[in-house]
């Protein structure tokens, strides 16, 4: 189960970063036409990054759902319960710079 704990963490910490890097290149700062258009290349890869990895949580959550149900999901160790509490200020941490960005 670490496994899967591993992977939606490195998951959303990647989608977090891609994030960043998506705001920062949306600041004009009276750059060039040329500079622009770069920058919205990058961030039309940032954009298919982000939807990548959601899908792979998609995926991953589908599976572990799939597993609860069919009785192959264990109860936590105190070591998934700290990642789970990491994951938990993560995702509050993505929820209050998106509040942040609608403001």
């Amino acid at each position: 189960m670490s496994e899967y704990s591993g992977k939606f963490d490195a998951n959303i910490q990647q989608i977090v970063t891609k994030f960043n890097e998506t705001l920062e290149l949306l600041k004009l700062n009276n750059k060039s036409i040329e500079v622009q258009a770069v920058e919205s290349i990058q961030i039309q890869s940032n954009t298919q990054t982000i939807i990548r990895l959601i899908t792979e949580l998609l995926e991953l959550t589908k599976t572990l759902k799939e597993k609860w149900v069919l009785g192959q999901v264990y109860p936590m160790d105190d070591d998934l319960l700290k990642d789970q509490e990491k994951s938990v200020k993560l995702y509050n941490e993505i929820n209050n710079l998106l509040e942040r960005i609608v403001q």
